[in-house]
C-alpha cells in the first residue's frame, strides 16, 4: 500500500487487480462473499471479483481508515485525476504494515499540572486527553481546554491495576508540559506507586488433622507437596491430585472422611 499521495481510483484499481484476497478464495467462499454483497451464488467472473474487492476497499477507506486518521483524501491539482489518497503512519499501523507510529507532539506546551493535582489543558489535544484519562479523573464535561483532569490516589491505583507505571505517567506529563511536575505532586504520585504490590491467587487444599501427631504423619506421607500451616492444619499443593494423596494416606492407616 502506498505511503504517499496517490490517485484514489488508481489505488483501488491496483489493489483489486494485484492484491485481491477474493481471488485466492475457494469457489464456495466466493459465493458467500457474492451473496453478502447482494449478488447471487453463481461463479464470479474476474471482473466481478475485482469489482467486489474495489467496493469493499472503498468502503473500508471511507468508513474506517479516514475517520480513524489512517488516511487522508483530497482533490488533486490535475483536472482529471479525481481524489488523491495518502496513508498516514497511523494507517500503516492499523493495516499491520509497521509496528508503531508517532502520535506527534504539540508545538507548544499542551498542559500544565497544578500543585492541587489538577491538569489544565492549554490547547485541544484529543490524543493527550485519552492518554491522561488512563491515570487521572476527568472533571466536568468534555471541554477542549481548561481544567480537564485531576490526579488522585484512586485514579493512580486504577492505572497501576491495568499495568500503567510511574515512568509512563511522568513521561506523558513531561512531554506535554514546559514546566516540571510540582514537587508535591511528583512525591505523592511516586509514594502511591511505591505502595503497590503484586499478589498471586491460587486454589489450595487444606488438610485438617485431629492432632499434631497425625499432622506429622500426613506431612511425612505427602512430603514436599504439603506445607504445615499450624499444628493441625496442612496445605496440600501437589500436582498429583487429591485422589493420589488419599490413596497414599490410606496405606498408612490415615483415612479421609468427606
Amino acid at each position: 500500500m502506498p505511503s504517499g499521495p496517490d490517485n484514489a481510483h488508481a489505488f483501488t484499481r491496483y489493489q483489486s487487480e494485484c492484491c485481491n484476497p477474493i481471488a485466492e478464495m475457494s469457489q464456495a467462499k466466493r459465493s458467500c462473499v457474492a451473496l453478502r454483497s447482494g449478488g447471487d451464488a453463481a461463479p464470479m467472473t474476474e471482473i466481478q471479483i475485482e469489482s467486489c474487492w474495489a467496493r469493499t476497499l472503498n468502503a473500508f477507506v471511507r468508513q474506517r481508515l479516514v475517520p480513524l486518521g489512517g488516511a487522508a483524501i483530497g482533490r488533486t491539482f490535475e483536472a482529471d485525476s479525481g481524489f488523491a489518497l495518502a496513508v498516514t503512519g497511523a494507517g500503516r499501523y492499523l493495516l499491520g504494515l509497521c509496528d508503531d507510529f508517532d502520535y506527534g507532539q504539540p508545538a507548544e506546551a499542551a498542559l500544565v499540572v497544578q500543585p492541587n493535582f489538577e491538569i489544565v489543558f492549554l490547547a485541544p489535544d484529543p490524543v493527550l486527553e485519552a492518554t491522561c484519562s488512563r491515570f487521572a479523573e476527568r472533571l466536568g464535561g468534555r471541554r477542549p481546554v481548561g481544567t480537564l483532569f485531576r490526579i488522585t490516589k484512586a485514579s493512580i491505583t486504577a492505572a497501576a491495576a491495568v499495568g500503567v507505571g510511574l515512568d509512563q505517567v511522568h513521561a506523558t506529563l513531561a512531554r506535554a508540559s514546559s514546566k516540571p511536575l510540582p514537587t508535591n505532586v511528583e512525591q505523592e504520585v511516586r509514594g502511591w506507586f511505591a505502595s503497590f504490590r503484586e499478589l498471586s491467587l491460587r486454589p489450595a487444599t487444606l488438610i485438617e488433622c485431629p492432632d499434631a501427631e497425625t499432622a506429622a504423619r500426613v506431612l511425612a506421607c505427602a512430603g514436599t507437596d504439603a506445607t504445615r500451616i499450624s499444628d493441625v492444619v496442612l496445605e496440600f499443593r501437589g500436582d498429583g491430585g487429591k485422589l493420589d494423596l488419599i490413596k497414599a494416606l490410606r496405606t498408612q492407616g490415615l483415612f479421609v472422611r468427606r
